[in-house]
């Protein structure tokens, strides 16, 4: 009796406690403490969404502590931190200086340098009064800033952004893919409000896809782009995006686009021929593209363009083939609860995505249960579920909050996990590997050098260059105490 007790209270410290017997796991930086090459003691940023690369090297925003009055950007590299940008530095064209960063668009690219998204304060704007002149993005490595886009006039000076992107898409390069807003300066075409897909690199912004007037006509129809949806990109500069075409006859439909080196290709259009004979309707979204150009996107296929009899779809496009991946068991005129959601694609040409399996909406006892699953290019398989038990034991899976997926065909995910019969419920992170499934990252509730990990977060919303998680498998985390990086083990 003794000898099974003693067994039960070691494996309840084993996992109360955050070991690094196999993976190695330390903080980064924690409140208060002074962080060599930074000066003075230094507090995280409430949501300061540190991401990594695969050297190692992280990014993140913090401040001064205690006082809180300091906000600057770091890089750490091992043990040691440099700010690259802090409050108060001149903007490149000498118009503003920096009055604060927005973290939730932090980035890092292939050679450290971080990438976030400033207001800029004592601003002039040569076009208009007001703020509009304030916000844009920059690249930044500790000796100069460089704007990657900026409110404002384009070299040009015919036409100028007065809107940028609530969802930007940072890579590896250095650059910056968003939807903004442009207008243009004078004359009888001058007028504002317009969609446009904007790539800013080492050359400044430039257009991909615009409304009318400067173009905006795709290549295989008389039509015309009316309206932009958020764009995706590749660490090649290149973007799919989807949104409204005009057509002369049949006006305001959705189409699908690929921007190259090449120029623009149209992948699907509603009404047109796609995957298996079957024609689209409605939209397109959900979108991922990988380095190869391929694009994963969400749909509705039907025998006809009439909705209701479509089946909702995830296709993917490679070159000039189309494939469907996975599709709901019915029809839209059944009131079936089905959702694909979170599409992922890497390198390998994988697509992972989180599926709600929600029965159907007549049945009172259905569960609206999602599942993370993966097509590896040749099958679908399911990764986790809702209700499967938790990796380690001890409880159940409660929730599939967010996922990334590398290179490697490594996910990494941020998971709610009931324990203790449902009395609690920490959320946790994960990592399932191809060779040896799902290893325990973190959970709250554990201790890591006698301090508990409270309010865990990560960031996994983003691919390439605005994750928490990189191509060798390394997690970098935030917990209300500060900052976590794990990484995994080697064998």
């Amino acid at each position: 009796m003794v000898t099974k007790l003693c067994s039960i209270i070691a494996l309840f410290v084993l996992a109360a406690t955050l070991h690094a017997a196999d993976a190695q796991v330390r903080w980064v930086v924690r409140d208060g403490q002074t962080l060599p090459g930074v000066p003075g003691p230094v507090a995280r940023s409430i949501g300061c969404n540190p991401v990594i690369n695969d050297a190692g090297q992280i990014v993140l925003s913090l401040k001064d502590h205690p006082n809180h009055r300091e906000d600057f950007i770091v890089r750490i590299d091992g043990a040691r931190g440099q700010v690259l940008l802090r409050k108060g530095a001149p903007s490149p064209d000498g118009n503003g200086v920096v009055g604060g960063f927005n973290s939730v668009h932090m980035a890092i690219d292939a050679q450290g340098r971080a990438m976030t998204q400033v207001n800029f304060d004592k601003t002039v704007s040569p076009l208009w009064k007001g703020d509009n002149y304030r916000q844009a993005y920059v690249r930044c490595d500790g000796k100069k800033m460089h704007l990657l886009a900026r409110q404002g006039p384009l070299a040009n000076q015919e036409t100028y952004v007065y809107m940028l992107s609530q969802s930007p898409c940072f890579n590896d390069e250095g650059q910056v893919l968003f939807d903004g807003k442009q207008g243009y300066v004078a004359g009888p075409a001058s007028r504002g409000n317009l969609s446009a897909i904007i790539l800013g690199g080492d050359e400044g912004p430039r257009y991909l896809a615009l409304e009318p007037k400067v173009g905006g006509r795709i290549p295989d129809g008389p039509t015309q782009w009316i309206h932009f949806s958020d764009p995706v990109g590749n660490n090649k500069g290149e973007a799919a995006f989807a949104g409204l075409v005009n057509y002369v006859r049949d006006p305001y439909r959705n189409a699908l686009a690929l921007v190259t080196a090449e120029g623009q290709k149209t992948l699907a259009q509603t009404g047109k021929p796609g995957p298996d004979g079957r024609i689209y309707s409605g939209g397109f979204h959900e979108l991922a593209i990988n380095d190869k150009g391929q694009v994963a996107f969400c749909t509705n296929l039907g025998k006809t363009a009439e909705f209701r009899q479509a089946k909702l779809a995830v296709c993917l496009v490679s070159g000039t083939q189309t494939v469907v991946l996975a599709e709901a068991p019915t029809d839209n005129s059944t009131p079936r609860l089905r959702e694909f959601s979170m599409i992922r694609i890497n390198n390998l040409g994988q697509v992972a995505m989180r599926v709600l399996d929600g029965g159907y909406k007549k049945d009172p006892g259905a569960r609206n249960d999602y599942s993370l699953v993966l097509h590896d290019g040749q099958a679908m398989r399911t990764i986790i579920a809702v209700g499967d038990p938790a990796p380690g034991g001890g409880g159940q899976i409660e929730e599939i909050r967010w996922y990334a997926l590398n290179e490697t065909g490594q996910i990494a995910m941020l998971l709610v996990v009931s324990r203790d019969d449902g009395k609690r419920k920490p959320k946790a992170l994960y990592l399932h590997d191809p060779q040896r499934g799902m290893i325990p990252v973190a959970e709250e509730g554990q201790k890591l050098q006698g301090q508990v990990l409270e309010e865990i977060d990560i960031r996994l919303r983003a691919q390439n260059a605005s994750s928490g998680f990189n191509n060798k498998g390394q997690m970098v985390f935030e917990t209300r105490a500060g900052v976590v990086l794990w990484t995994p083990p080697t064998q």
